[in-house]
């Protein structure tokens, strides 16, 4: 009697603490901004922007290839991604790989601080960076369009202010001062492995 008393309130008690463990996993506090959506970047927040274009066709090939820019959190002290397998702030911006030379732009409230391209957004390719971007707090931080070459070329970064204020304006509703995010370089930019 006593062993199944002390099984149940075993149990009981890990029912309980499921939905905070359920809860946290996961956890992204990154939200992406849409066209018709007003906002305005506080002391406390930033905006971080970015586009992608092609000037060659996506090649595709046997195996399926990422179609997406995607932006991790990077800890400048410790020179490396801040994801884990309980929280993982990044953006998602799929690649509109049926036009060519037309920039598309995402734009994505952040906290305030290094974001980094995820490693795997661009594999084989080349990225003519290594920085992390930063997103002043009450900005729009442009971070610059990534430009598809072509295969053997890969991805290249054009950085142009006047660009990052037009992308801003593709979103009516964003206001706020439009910056060039600043850069650092990139000491780490590994990927992290969650296992059982």
């Amino acid at each position: 009697m006593k062993r199944r008393a002390g099984r149940l309130a075993a149990a009981v008690a890990l029912l309980g603490l499921l939905p905070a463990l359920s809860g946290c996993a996961g956890l992204n506090n990154v939200r992406e901004l849409d066209a018709g959506q007003h906002y305005r970047p506080s002391p406390a927040k930033a905006v971080l922007l970015y586009g992608s274009e092609l000037q060659s066709p996506w090649a595709g090939g046997s195996m399926a290839r990422p179609t997406a820019l995607d932006f991790e959190e990077y800890d400048a002290v410790a020179g490396r991604n801040r994801g884990n397998c309980w929280r993982f702030n990044h953006t998602e911006s799929l690649l509109d790989t049926t036009k060519i030379g037309a920039p598309k732009f995402s734009a994505f409230i952040v906290d305030p601080g290094y974001f980094v391209l995820n490693r795997f957004s661009a594999p084989d390719r080349a990225v003519t960076d290594a920085a992390a971007f930063y997103a002043a707090p009450g900005t729009v931080s442009y971070v610059g369009t990534y430009v598809y070459k072509g295969e053997k070329n890969g991805l290249e970064l054009r950085r142009d202010l006047a660009e990052g204020q037009a992308a801003a304006g593709q979103f009516p509703g964003l206001a706020g001062p439009v910056v060039i995010a600043p850069t650092i370089p990139v000491r780490e930019n590994n990927a992290f492995l969650c296992t059982p």
